[in-house]
């Protein structure tokens, strides 16, 4: 099996890519994807929320509005 080699963009060079160059590379794209992740996360669970509560961003309120306490007086 050959060594991944990558290629210089200014002289064209063939390098090959050892353990110790790949690193830094799997490093950065692995941040990268996790953080892809975690921002498609965040918005699926956005999505999920307007679905749930159409036209009210918050969760609904345990009471039974602004006039629930002057219900409760009788």
């Amino acid at each position: 099996m050959a060594e991944p080699t990558i290629t210089c963009p200014n002289c064209k060079t063939e390098i090959k890519l050892t353990e110790s160059l790949a690193a830094p590379l799997v490093e950065s794209i692995r941040r990268d994807v996790l953080q892809r992740v975690n921002w498609s996360s965040l918005m699926i669970r956005g999505a999920n929320h307007a679905v749930q509560y159409p036209g009210n961003l918050s969760a609904p309120r345990t009471s039974n509005g602004p006039n629930a306490r002057n219900k409760l007086r009788v």
